[in-house]
């Protein structure tokens, strides 16, 4: 009986189970595609003693918009947040992750602005 529900096909003519799979490759696609399209452009490294914190403005390759700003403690657990997205205002991140580090480098510490790979 299960080989037979397997065989039959829904009107259109596809298996259930290629339906499952074309959904499956389906997303493992789009998954691919988003984590290899992330650029960042600037990127700040902020030390203070042994303490690192790296803040990045992060958006599609030749793409201003839409943009996140990532801010990385790596020596504290890995802790990624973003505190700041924008879809229409372009340098929006940019002016933001200045402030950031500006506010870092008032509080002692040591922050380098660095162009990053695209």
């Amino acid at each position: 009986m299960q080989s037979a529900f397997r065989s039959k096909s829904n009107a259109s003519g596809f298996t259930l189970s290629r339906i499952v799979k074309f959904i499956s490759i389906l997303i493992a696609g789009v998954t691919a595609t988003l984590a290899m399209n992330t650029a960042s452009a600037d990127q700040y490294t902020c030390q203070q003693g042994s303490i690192t914190r790296v803040i990045a403005v992060e958006h599609e390759p030749n793409q201003p918009l839409p943009c996140s700003v990532r801010y990385e403690k790596p020596d504290e657990g890995n802790a990624v947040s973003f505190p700041w997205h924008a879809n229409n205002t372009a340098g929006f991140c940019e002016e933001k992750a200045d402030y950031l580090a500006e506010k870092l480098s008032l509080s002692g510490w040591a922050c380098e602005k660095k162009k990053s790979h695209k």
